[in-house]
């Protein structure tokens, strides 16, 4: 894993396309905005983690209900 510091409003550059700001810092959590392409996709890894065992939980029998990603 590669280590950065960065300061508010500082970017780091991924490749030719992303970009990664620290937006703003704050006592108890870090805000960052990201640019890239659409066809990257972008998630919080507590939310993919939440969608993939989801997805790998069968259904249970008679749901009718679709699932639903946040």
């Amino acid at each position: 894993m590669l280590v950065l510091s960065r300061r508010s409003n500082e970017t780091i550059v991924l490749g030719e396309s992303i970009r990664v700001t620290v937006v703003a810092i704050r006592p108890d959590h870090v805000q960052i905005g990201i640019e890239a392409p659409r066809e990257v996709a972008v998630y919080r890894e507590e939310t993919r983690r939440t969608a993939s065992s989801a997805a790998e939980t069968p259904p249970v029998e008679g749901s009718e209900e679709p699932a639903v990603w946040g």
